[in-house]
């Protein structure tokens, strides 16, 4: 599972960042925020550089939740470095 989820986050962190930069808000909505999401929310944090490190991103969004993240959330955060780097703009 953990491999198959590559392929959606290679596909939704360039999006993601697309749309963030163009200043669009993006809605996180799910029954419950659970490890998977806190996951790629850290993960993404972690990508696009907001952060440097995958703890601190993990960190961060702990804080934010008031909850702590489980191993299925640390592991997508860890696959990151797996993943195409962010886009980068024109000279």
């Amino acid at each position: 599972a953990e491999v198959e989820a590559e392929g959606p986050l290679a596909e939704l962190f360039p999006s993601m960042y697309d749309w963030l930069r163009s200043g669009e808000r993006i809605l996180v909505h799910q029954d419950e925020l659970g490890d998977r999401l806190m996951g790629v929310m850290a993960g993404y944090i972690r990508w696009s550089a907001i952060l440097p490190d995958g703890p601190r991103s993990i960190t961060v969004v702990e804080q934010i939740l008031s909850r702590q993240m489980g191993s299925a959330g640390r592991r997508l955060v860890a696959m990151v470095d797996n993943l195409p780097p962010v886009p980068t703009s024109g000279p």
